[in-house]
């Protein structure tokens, strides 16, 4: 069984670790952010706190490293994923937070899911026009896809 919560419809970032805003375009959204103002990077993770509305970017550390220490927000409850710069593509993990850790996959969870992403994609795609979405993504679709760029996901 999944817990139940209201999503939110909001993105506050929260951290960002390794990325700065375009000189070009200082306003641009966090998810259209370079390493160093003209650069971007080869990829990012992002994490997304679906019942706060919270984020957290960067290049620098795997999601778990990114995702803030709070026992009101474990780490399962985040939305996980990755921009991929030249592809211009959005990668987005399974949303999984049960209330048993020991919880199968079910139809519960399939539904929690897609509503997750499906929000998540609402609030973001006006800000990165021309970007594809791919959902649900695993490791073996990183390492085939883009392993080229890390073999550590």
């Amino acid at each position: 069984m999944p817990h139940e919560f209201e999503i939110s419809t909001q993105l506050t970032v929260v951290s960002v670790v390794g990325l700065v805003p375009p000189q070009r375009n200082p306003q641009a959204h966090v998810l259209r952010w370079t390493s160093d103002g003209r650069r971007k990077p080869a990829y990012f993770r992002w994490s997304w706190h679906p019942p706060t509305g919270d984020m957290v970017v960067g290049v620098v550390q795997h999601h778990i490293d990114q995702i803030p220490k709070d026992e009101t927000k474990p780490f399962t409850s985040w939305l996980r994923g990755f921009v991929f710069c030249a592809e211009r593509q959005i990668a987005v993990r399974s949303y999984y937070w049960p209330v048993d850790l020991y919880d199968d996959w079910d139809a519960a969870h399939a539904k929690i899911d897609k509503q997750v992403a499906e929000a998540f994609f609402t609030i973001v795609r006006p800000h990165v026009r021309g970007f594809s979405f791919r959902h649900p993504i695993d490791n073996r679709w990183l390492l085939q896809t883009y392993g080229r760029y890390s073999s550590r996901w």
